[in-house]
């Protein structure tokens, strides 16, 4: 019984791992540093859904599925960083928290870099509705794993915007996002107050 139960065991830790691990894809991060690229970090402040994620698009902080969202809390003229706040769990009492930061904020603002050196890009976003977020994580030159996540205001996201962004992003020149959408069914709104 003993022998069955650390079989299962090792199984599911062998499954775990596999499912945790990220594609790699050949050549360095395609993000692109434009010249005098404008974005209204202000704008972008507050509350978004994680409606579309890329399978490997989230860190430490993230979880990927149930009830989630993603709050922007205010920008720091100083330092040029955003905090940002995951709220989850069906009353999104679970939360984490992290700081993104600028470095090119003269040159492309929409560039920032988290904690641990991955890069972060707002590729498109209209403020109000919808916004594609693409990142890139263990770029070593040789290889690096594409992260893409779709935002919204709202819980939902149509097909056509959906689809529209996806081609942006690809002929921006990351690879097809395998895209897994959440299922808000049962959320109930929650915009943070602390």
């Amino acid at each position: 019984m003993i022998a069955m139960k650390m079989y299962v065991f090792v199984f599911l830790l062998s499954v775990l791992v596999a499912v945790g691990q990220s594609a790699k894809i050949d050549g360095p991060c395609p993000i692109k540093i434009k010249q005098i690229e404008t974005f209204d970090s202000n704008r972008y402040l507050g509350k978004w859904w994680d409606v579309y994620a890329g399978s490997n698009s989230y860190g430490s902080c993230g979880r990927g599925s149930g009830c989630q969202l993603t709050y922007y809390r205010l920008y720091h003229e100083d330092t040029h960083a955003i905090p940002i706040n995951y709220y989850y769990g069906p009353t999104y009492s679970s939360g984490c928290s992290f700081v993104i930061y600028q470095t090119d904020y003269d040159v492309d603002s929409r560039l920032f870099y988290d904690a641990d050196d991955n890069s972060v890009y707002v590729l498109d976003t209209d403020y109000d509705s919808y916004s594609v977020e693409i990142g890139c994580a263990n770029d070593d030159g040789v290889t690096h794993e594409e992260r893409v996540i779709l935002r919204s205001r709202n819980m939902t996201m149509p097909d056509e915007v959906r689809d529209r962004l996806v081609k942006k992003l690809v002929d921006y020149g990351f690879a097809e996002p395998n895209l897994v959408a959440h299922d808000y069914t049962g959320c109930k709104d929650f915009t943070p107050t602390d």
